[in-house]
């Protein structure tokens, strides 16, 4: 059974890995938004899997459960589905294709292992629709019902407030209920964690949608509370407090933990008790259920102790270095090569939040460009990785084509210049936790790491020249040189010094 239990899992490993390399576009807009760890509504992605995979290990008994019969239909269903989401992939639709690389992945759990794997199957994989990002429409919902939510509860508290659009104005200051003010990643966590939970614990159906309907109402009730202290914080610190000049984001999730585990502690204790109750009086093994709920009780109290320890180490360690460290030293990152000038070539980028240099290198012909958009501290709006930011203006330019060159540090571009014609060649790359990449997801991971020792600055960085023949190879040498000087200056070099391009 051992050897047959590998052979069934190298059925459904093979064309699952084979699909993620195939899908990359696909793949990588999923991770992006699971490692959008600043405010990103779907940064519990990693978490759902991890509790999906505990789900499937706990739940299917794989020595009895497993059909030796494949399932015709489930394997037509999961060859379509991959049909599909290659169609997606050509299109360049990628919200699709992660649905339908989705229900791939669910009939090909049909097609390898048979009916009664998938019957058991499907409520954990059904978890995972909730890391999908495919639910923004309730975004302005929620984003609506935090402004007229929020508002309401500062003015019933004696502050005098003004509401216009989506911004809250009190007589220190003006406050923006943006879309990532809405709860929604608040919203997007609370549904499967309360489904999971809910599940797991109750037998009765009604206890279930309670249980679920509470939790999830709670969630969007402690965002309107986030955005009201924020508020509340601005007025009396004349808009200095720590909540309105750096961090508000993750306040909410401190809100919202405390919120899930003061609730989980109160349905353990009343309803999960009046159930067992319920069984204690039909089976008569009253002891035994009393023990029980001892022990569950110790645990939802162990839990809390060590989340919240977690918490503030977290809180903690991105609190180490104040922001003043996290200024560009532009002697290091732009070595002796360049020297601050006016734009030769006008890209017009925009990153929310970033400081703008620019350099140019004359002494190669045709000069080369250097736009450095940094940003000293990201935060929700300020952020180095994101689908508002844009490296040149699309009214003014023409992008011709895009690949990742030097083992994917760096993203290469042709661009055409609408007003002339001309075609010019844009490297760019992200600096961030002093590693470089043209990867999205891999920016946001390197963004996470630095964001532990305390320092979640970043930076783009694009090299610009005309395209001439020999313009690629001077483009490999002003990267070289850069990070050459930088490996001079003291800093880690990890990037150069790995492959040697």
């Amino acid at each position: 059974m051992r050897a047959t239990k590998i052979n069934y899992l190298l059925l459904f490993l093979i064309p699952l890995v084979v699909s993620i390399f195939a899908y990359e576009s696909g793949v990588d807009f999923l991770l992006s938004k699971w490692l959008d760890f600043d405010h990103g509504a779907y940064n519990h992605g990693f978490l759902l899997l991890l509790v999906t995979l505990y789900l499937l290990y706990s739940e299917i008994d794989f020595n009895q459960d497993i059909s030796t019969k494949a399932s015709s239909i489930g394997f037509v269903a999961a060859l379509l589905f991959m049909v599909l989401a290659f169609t997606f992939e050509v299109v360049s639709i990628v919200s699709l294709q992660v649905i339908a690389f989705y229900s791939f992945v669910v009939f090909l759990v049909l097609a390898v292992y048979g009916w009664e794997v998938f019957k058991k199957a499907i409520v954990p994989l059904g978890l995972m629709l909730f890391a999908l990002p495919v639910w923004g429409s309730f975004g302005p919902i929620l984003q609506k019902l935090t402004l007229e939510m929020s508002f309401l509860m500062v003015k019933a508290v004696g502050i005098p407030v003004l509401k216009e659009g989506f911004y809250i104005t009190i007589p220190v200051g003006k406050f923006e209920v943006a879309p990532g003010c809405s709860g929604f990643s608040y919203f997007m966590a609370a549904f499967p964690l309360a489904i999971l939970y809910a599940v797991s614990n109750f037998n009765n159906k009604k206890n279930i949608f309670l249980v679920v309907g509470v939790i999830v109402a709670a969630s969007i009730i402690a965002n309107w509370v986030r955005v009201f202290i924020i508020i509340v914080a601005g007025q009396l610190t004349d808009m200095q407090h720590y909540f309105v000049t750096v961090e508000h984001f993750n306040l909410g999730w401190v809100i919202f933990g405390f919120m899930f585990i003061s609730l989980v502690f109160l349905f353990n204790r009343v309803l999960k008790g009046r159930e067992d109750r319920e069984y204690a009086n039909k089976t008569g093994d009253v002891g035994t259920i009393k023990s029980q709920i001892r022990v569950t009780n110790i645990r939802v109290i162990i839990y809390s102790v060590l989340l919240t320890v977690l918490l503030l180490i977290f809180l903690g360690l991105q609190g180490q270095k104040p922001e003043t460290n996290n200024e560009v030293d532009e002697a290091r990152f732009i070595s002796g090569l360049f020297q601050q000038s006016p734009p030769l070539y006008q890209l017009d980028p925009q990153v929310n939040g970033a400081k703008e240099h620019i350099y140019v290198a004359n002494e190669y012909t045709p000069p080369v460009q250097l736009y450095l958009l940094r940003v000293p501290r990201q935060t929700q709006g300020r952020e180095v990785v994101s689908s508002n930011n844009r490296l040149f203006d699309e009214e003014k330019w023409h992008l011709i084509s895009s690949q990742p060159v030097l083992n994917g540090k760096v993203n290469e571009m042709k661009i055409r210049s609408n007003r002339t014609g001309e075609v010019f060649l844009l490297w760019s790359w992200y600096r961030v936790n002093d590693r470089n990449t043209a990867s999205d997801v891999k920016a946001k991971w390197y963004e996470f790491l630095g964001y532990l020792k305390g320092d979640n600055s970043g930076s783009i960085v694009s090299l610009m020249m005309p395209k001439t023949s020999g313009a690629k190879e001077t483009l490999k040498i002003v990267y070289r040189l850069m990070e050459e000087e930088r490996a001079h200056t003291g800093e880690p070099n990890e990037d150069y010094s790995r492959d040697g391009k």
